[in-house]
């Protein structure tokens, strides 16, 4: 798979790679480790697999539903439909807010269900209820928790050695001396 925007890729470079002699097929998009990444790194299949999957679990516990107390009803939701927003989450945290707003959406038929008189309330009013966060809110949250160690713990090690305090690079304080930074360049 080639990755890069689609003003780079729309001449479709075709490689022509073999490894033992067996000719290694071009893809456009590839599963890793559960997560669907695409060429353009736009994670729109990415987000119809997680739709996809909260939709018919969603479907399945609103027939089951009367079986379940409202607390116990509340966790089942928790663990089956809103565990995939936080699988990779600090990844797809950089896709479009089209494609958050799709997940937002299941996110929000979720709420729905736990509830025992679903439309008398807003959907804000109902993530209040619920104390859920929106799912953008989610995902930040997630990426600063990430962060939040990678800085403090220095793990994965990898990563922590790629940042340096914008404070490293003078000796006065400012308001940026807090922040950080990285030697990345973009080709």
């Amino acid at each position: 798979m080639i990755m890069g925007s689609h003003h780079k890729l729309k001449h479709n470079p075709v490689l022509k790679l073999s490894v033992g002699g067996k000719a290694i097929t071009q893809v456009s998009q590839a599963d890793l480790l559960g997560f669907t990444v695409d060429q353009h790194l736009t994670w729109a299949q990415h987000v119809h697999k997680i739709k996809a999957k909260m939709a018919s679990t969603i479907a399945t516990i609103r027939k089951y539903k009367t079986h379940f107390p409202e607390d116990t009803l509340k966790t089942v939701i928790q663990s089956l439909v809103l565990s995939p927003l936080d699988y990779c989450s600090t990844i797809l945290s950089s896709t479009t807010q089209t494609q958050l707003d799709k997940l937002q959406t299941m996110q929000n038929r979720a709420a729905r269900l736990t509830v025992s008189d679903p439309f008398s309330i807003s959907t804000d009013g109902l993530q209040a209820q619920l104390n859920w966060p929106s799912v953008k809110v989610r995902m930040y949250s997630t990426t600063m928790t990430a962060f939040h160690k990678i800085v403090t713990v220095k793990k994965p090690e990898c990563i922590h050695d790629k940042l340096r305090s914008i404070n490293s690079s003078h000796h006065h304080y400012t308001r940026l001396s807090q922040s950080f930074t990285t030697d990345c360049h973009s080709t």
